[in-house]
């Protein structure tokens, strides 16, 4: 079990593309959110809900972070648990059933950076990585300019990307990093 490291579920977007609420739909008979409850509660001793809405999920007794920061997407999310007093976080989606908990272990493990980000198909996975409150007062920043992708606000920081070669000694596949956006996405889970 993780203690030094919160894990954190990204359950408050809009889900445009899905057209409905992505973390309801249901995968293996449960709703989408309820594997990554699960999956994480395994593996940290602390996870919270990071909501756009305090009533959001109240079938989950965690605690939930309201977003402080709405329309803003996952920085804003990211943003607001850390001002929670959270020191070190692991943050993904809601909508990922595959979650690989090993993967996840390796990459807390991995403490000397102020975020650790997996690249996976040359895409830096920014829903499925571990941030220090030392990046709070740049997230803070950037959101007060208006930007808001993660990736770009990590820019400058103490960031280490985990290599695809890495990752697939523990998710050969990158399965860990599928999501699902859109009804095509869904229909091919199901």
């Amino acid at each position: 079990m993780i203690t030094n490291v919160t894990g954190v579920i990204l359950a408050g977007g809009k889900s445009s593309r899905m057209g409905q609420n992505k973390a309801l739909l249901h995968y293996e008979n449960k709703p989408l959110i309820e594997h990554a409850v699960e999956k994480l509660s395994g593996i940290f001793s602390r996870v919270v809900l990071s909501v756009n809405d305090p009533e959001a999920f109240p079938q989950f007794d965690l605690p939930h972070v309201t977003d402080q920061y709405p329309e803003t997407g996952p920085l804003g999310a990211i943003a607001s648990v850390l001002e929670t007093g959270e020191r070190r976080i692991f943050a993904a989606a809601c909508d990922m059933p595959f979650l690989n908990p090993h993967l996840i272990e390796f990459i807390c493990s991995l403490e000397k950076n102020d975020a650790v980000v997996p690249v996976w198909g040359e895409k830096p996975e920014v829903l499925h990585a571990v941030y220090s409150a030392a990046l709070l007062p740049t997230f803070q920043f950037w959101l007060k300019h208006g930007r808001y992708r993660i990736i770009d606000a990590i820019e400058e920081s103490s960031v280490l990307y985990l290599l695809q070669q890495e990752i697939a000694k523990l998710d050969p596949d990158g399965n860990s990093f599928r999501n699902i956006n859109t009804p095509a996405d869904y229909e091919l889970i199901k």
